[in-house]
């Protein structure tokens, strides 16, 4: 007999158990949204910030029954601190038309959902920033599947929450009634159907139609707070902290002062915010230069939201990013130059980006060169302050400079090299690769007294070592060659060519040859020289790499080479073979200079005797 009622008691066990997590785990029904397609099934969660606390009765929203409330001592008044020892078990109420309020911008993507229910009147309380930036506001029933579109309401800016308006008969509604201080606040989870008997609260700020609660965190999901049966208050979670109370009389149809379009131009239109919306959607077929200038015309628009207002989507982080991976998106296709066009320095007195910064300037320094790079960063250093963004920007400033003076000493241009040196000095006095430019600018002119001068104003780094010797030994260089003709020519060749200017008249090109006694010049260049031969032009025979050649015996009346002239000299009129353009410039020329050599290096110096 005992085991026969063991069994039995088995049995009604299990068949609770099952029946429980059916009832705690219920499915919505699906949503017609008419002309936005049919909405997925969507599975209510639990309300795990309650579960398991005493006072609680397991229910559900589910369908439209709920059940009905339990009456409450009137007497019992609001506690003004948090917590309680007096909780009381609630049954779940009937909740006729509960459902989900959707958002949708100008282009139809949902951009927030609120779990909500339908009060008397048609009603909905709503907070604030689940209406950011929509267009168009629906209401889906899990009772009848239905849509029903939410046009007006009762809101005032600056308000956090407002009751909105739903279109079409709502019968069957909880009333909504306003808050009495005196009595005890129930609140119902629109989530799991549970109810919390005697809430403790604590009044934070009387704003109007609109008391703002400081709530425990046991009720700190979407719900609804409860007097007699009726609705009194709502939570709304994650959308908005704390609890909130109505704290007027019904309204009516004529006390309706706002509407959709008046919330959103309220709230969102013209403000930077709408412009990152817009920017935002703009799809990947549209051309990264026309996405990249709708996100910077957003940058230049004022804020309308605060940031705890704002949708994460439209952090001005998140928003950088974007544009981040715009501009190196252009850089990447080759687009550097119209990226550069429209890339204002201005973007950085409201965003101080490093990141945006680097990839403009790379891009104006690859379309427009390292001087309006230059400018472009002398331009924005004051929008970065801070330490180390500051830092950053002087080693970009610092680099930019000693690109720039690499790039022209590179094309031997001194006079643009001493501008920039010039410049760069005003901003890095102290900067010792710089200041070895300016030596290096110097030799590029010869000028061995101002580079020895600069090289030796100051102590270098290690480092520069290397550098260091090459530029003086170039010094010592210098120093040797003055008061020499200085012939340089290809190191390591075996000829030496030199231009020089004969007879005052012509420059003549010569291979300086020490093996040959006298000058020779070529036949066909005599007449431009000024000499004319004949029969009585002596003549003599001349041993060449091609044999023995007849020559005329000539005057030159001088030679100038590298600044040195030598007067009077004899020349041989005669064609070199394979050369018949160019003279050789012999013994009886060279004669006249102490000569020194050096292959390796390419140059010959002639010191006047």
């Amino acid at each position: 007999m005992q085991w026969l009622l063991g069994a039995f008691f088995l049995v009604l066990g299990s068949a609770l158990f099952f029946f429980f997590q059916q009832s705690s785990s219920p499915e919505s029904p699906v949503l017609n949204v008419s002309e936005k397609g049919i909405l997925p099934e969507k599975k209510l969660p639990e309300d795990s910030s309650v579960n398991g606390k005493v006072g609680e009765v397991s229910g559900a929203v589910q369908g439209n029954n709920i059940g009905s409330i339990l009456s409450v001592p009137e007497a019992t008044k609001v506690l003004p601190f948090f917590g309680s020892d007096n909780k009381q078990e609630m049954a779940p109420p009937k909740i006729p038309l509960a459902g989900e309020v959707r958002m949708y911008d100008q282009h139809g993507n949902e951009i927030a959902s609120v779990k909500s229910l339908v009060l008397s009147g048609g009603f909905v309380a709503l907070p604030r920033r689940a209406c950011l930036g929509a267009v168009d506001w629906q209401f889906g029933a899990y009772s009848d599947r239905k849509v029903r579109p939410i046009r007006d309401g009762i809101w005032r800016a600056g308000d956090e929450v407002g009751l909105w308006r739903i279109a079409g008969n709502a019968k069957e509604s909880i009333a909504l009634t306003p808050w009495d201080s005196a009595m005890a606040l129930s609140w119902l989870s629109l989530q799991s159907g549970r109810v919390i008997a005697e809430v403790a609260v604590r009044v934070e700020m009387n704003q109007g139609d609109i008391v703002s609660l400081a709530i425990p965190e046991e009720v700190a999901s979407p719900g609804v707070f409860l007097q007699n049966g009726n609705v009194v208050g709502w939570t709304f979670g994650e959308w908005l902290g704390g609890g909130y109370l109505w704290n007027r009389a019904v309204p009516r149809e004529n006390e309706l002062h706002s509407d959709v379009p008046m919330f959103y131009a309220a709230t969102f239109a013209g403000g930077r915010e709408e412009q990152f919306a817009r920017a935002i959607l703009m799809d990947e077929e549209t051309p990264a230069f026309e996405r990249l200038q709708a996100f910077l015309k957003g940058i230049y628009l004022p804020a309308k939201l605060l940031r705890e207002d704002t949708p994460e989507r439209l952090y001005i982080e998140n928003i950088m990013a974007d544009i981040r991976y715009l501009a190196q998106l252009m850089r990447y296709h080759g687009e550097a130059a119209k990226l550069a066009s429209f890339a204002d320095p201005g973007v950085f007195s409201v965003v101080a980006d490093m990141e945006l910064l680097k990839i403009t300037v790379a891009a104006v320094s690859e379309s427009s060169g390292y001087e309006q790079a230059v400018l472009f960063v002398e331009n924005v250093r004051e929008y970065f302050p801070a330490v180390p963004d500051a830092a950053e920007i002087s080693v970009m400033h610092l680099y930019l400079y000693k690109a720039w003076i690499g790039h022209v000493l590179d094309e031997k241009d001194a006079d643009a090299g001493w501008y920039v040196y010039m410049k760069s000095m005003d901003v890095f006095p102290d900067d010792p690769e710089l200041h070895l430019a300016g030596v290096e600018l110097a030799l590029l002119e010869n000028d061995w007294k101002t580079a020895e001068t600069l090289l030796y104003q100051r102590d270098y780094p290690g480092t520069l070592r290397q550098r260091i010797d090459m530029l003086a030994a170039r010094i010592s260089e210098l120093k040797k060659e003055e008061g020499s003709v200085v012939v340089r020519f290809p190191a390591g060749a075996s000829r030496i060519p030199v231009v020089a200017h004969v007879n005052g008249r012509k420059d003549i090109d010569f291979l300086v040859d020490t093996g040959a006694t006298l000058v020779t010049v070529p036949v066909s260049l005599l007449g431009a020289l000024g000499i004319e031969i004949d029969n009585d032009t002596p003549r003599r025979m001349v041993a060449t790499a091609g044999g023995l050649k007849e020559a005329w015996e000539v005057n030159l009346s001088s030679i100038e080479l590298g600044g040195w002239i030598v007067y009077d000299l004899k020349a041989m009129a005669m064609d070199i073979p394979y050369h018949s353009q160019t003279g050789l410039l012999g013994l009886n020329f060279l004669e006249k200079f102490r000569m020194d050599l050096n292959t390796e290096k390419g140059i010959l110096l002639l010191e006047p005797l």
